[in-house]
């Protein structure tokens, strides 16, 4: 027989005994909320940081409308709110590398910014 060792549990530092080395909260009831505040937490995180992406690709999308391509300048995407440093990854597109945020191309000119919807295969 395994000799029990006493373990304070992760949520609420209450000390228990068990004999598993991998247990470290009392019961289930303290393990799911204190597991919960964990994922809420870097949840909370995440959204604060894609905050401005999403801002700026609905100002973009509605910009963009149905059309293809639009040709604005800088002065009037930051006057509508767009963070235009803002982008979800680079791609290669239309054989330049360009910064792309969700489906649409920022393409940066001398004082014009080209925004291009992708097509989706």
């Amino acid at each position: 027989m395994k000799k029990p060792f006493i373990r304070s549990c992760k949520c609420c530092g209450e000390e228990f005994s068990t004999t598993k080395l991998c247990k470290y909260y009392v019961d289930i009831t303290h393990q799911k909320p204190h597991n919960n505040f964990i994922q809420n937490t870097k949840r909370s995180v995440f959204s604060e940081l894609t905050k401005e992406h999403y801002k700026t690709y609905q100002i973009f999308n509605e910009l963009l409308n149905e059309k293809s391509k639009i040709v604005k300048s800088k002065d009037f995407l930051r006057g509508t709110g767009a963070k235009l440093g803002v982008f979800s990854h680079v791609e290669n597109f239309e054989g330049e590398n360009t910064n792309i945020l969700f489906d649409i191309a920022i393409i940066p000119n001398e004082n014009n910014i080209i925004l291009k919807r992708k097509q989706h295969a």
